[in-house]
């Protein structure tokens, strides 16, 4: 029995290693999400202080290009440091998670932007990718299991705490999620749409889209380092800076007119506790509300006094004033701006980047 347990004991040990080394190989071929947050996990941040922090989604990942930013303030006098941090699927919870690590590390912030939007402020598909790609994604967090109010989004119960912790043990299981549908008899086909056709998914071969994967990921891999972790939603070709408006119609996903419209409590909550950290460390916040697609806007009515976004605002000026909150004008933006309804393209990032640079 003794024998036994030793070589279940050496087994499991073998297998963890194994399983960290083949998770290190395999993570290039993931979908490109979580290879973004695989990527921006292993960021290396200078413990120092910092002029203005820039935290929230990948619409601010592809709105604003800090480099930038910071060439327009330095035009205008403004010589920023910049800590630029945006992480696609990015939830409140994400945020303030962030900046109680950041605190611990010996970051210190002087201006702090967040964005906030409808995706943001309300119970939608995207709350769950974040929980995943915090989960599998990021480097572990003892706070998640000890933070009563973010264990409490992130796990709900205690089997959840402690398949968090197998993870870690066995980490090539982070990877199932994205594996699955790629080796299925027709990858991809978990979300066929009624506009989708499906000969282009036949085409794919068995294994899918992981040769793909990699060779976009080995792009981002080299190319969100360079661009100081801007990029422009789903374009895989180097930044040149050049603004080329989109010519062709913008389709909407089904379903958007009622996708954002339920609230969801706990982001309410943790704007506001976002924003208590910030007095309470003496930084200096900025609520940046930037427009959806002028197709998306008309859609999803995000001016109406109901929606859950307009209701987090009205939280958030209620407590910390109208100068907490940056409106972006949804008139700034035509719909050749956006790379699809909620991401700008260059052409919409230099508007929104100058734009800030004008409010700050």
């Amino acid at each position: 029995m003794h024998f036994s347990k030793r070589n279940l004991f050496l087994f499991l040990i073998f297998f963890s290693i194994l399983s960290h080394l083949l998770f290190h190989c395999l993570v290039s071929y993931s979908e490109k999400t979580s290879f973004i947050w695989h990527t921006i996990g292993e960021r290396k941040i200078s413990p120092k202080k910092y002029d203005l922090a820039i935290l929230g989604d990948s619409q601010l990942m592809s709105g604003v290009h800090p480099a930038i930013l910071s060439k327009m303030l330095t035009e205008k006098g403004k010589s920023l440091d910049i800590l630029y941090y945006p992480r696609p699927s990015e939830q409140p919870e994400g945020i303030y998670k962030l900046l109680l690590d950041f605190k611990k590390s010996g970051i210190e912030i002087k201006t702090l932007i967040v964005n906030i939007s409808p995706v943001t402020s309300s119970k939608n598909t995207i709350v769950d990718a974040h929980k995943t790609l915090a989960q599998n994604f990021q480097p572990f967090s003892i706070r998640m299991l000890f933070d009563p109010d973010l264990n409490r989004f992130y796990f709900k119960n205690l089997s959840g705490n402690l398949y968090y912790l197998f993870l870690q043990i066995f980490p090539l299981l982070k990877l199932n999620g994205n594996f699955s549908n790629e080796i299925r008899l027709i990858p991809g086909s978990e979300g066929i749409q009624h506009d989708k056709e499906i000969n282009a998914l036949l085409d794919v071969k068995f294994f899918g889209n992981l040769n793909s994967n990699k060779e976009k990921n080995l792009f981002l891999e080299k190319s969100l380092p360079a661009e100081n972790f801007y990029f422009e939603w789903g374009n895989f070709s180097s930044f040149t800076g050049e603004c080329i408006e989109r010519k062709e119609s913008l389709s909407l996903p089904l379903g958007i007119e009622a996708a954002f419209l339920n609230p969801r409590k706990e982001s309410s909550q943790f704007w506001l506790k976002i924003g208590n950290f910030a007095n309470e460390n003496q930084i200096q916040i900025r609520y940046l509300y930037a427009p959806f697609s002028p197709e998306a806007e008309l859609k999803i009515g995000s001016n109406e006094n109901t929606s859950p976004i307009q209701m987090n605002l009205r939280e958030i000026i209620s407590k910390f004033g109208n100068e907490s909150v940056i409106k972006i004008d949804p008139q700034l933006f035509n719909s050749g701006d956006f790379k699809d309804y909620t991401h700008l393209n260059v052409c919409g990032m230099m508007k929104l980047t100058k734009e800030l640079a004008n409010r700050l």
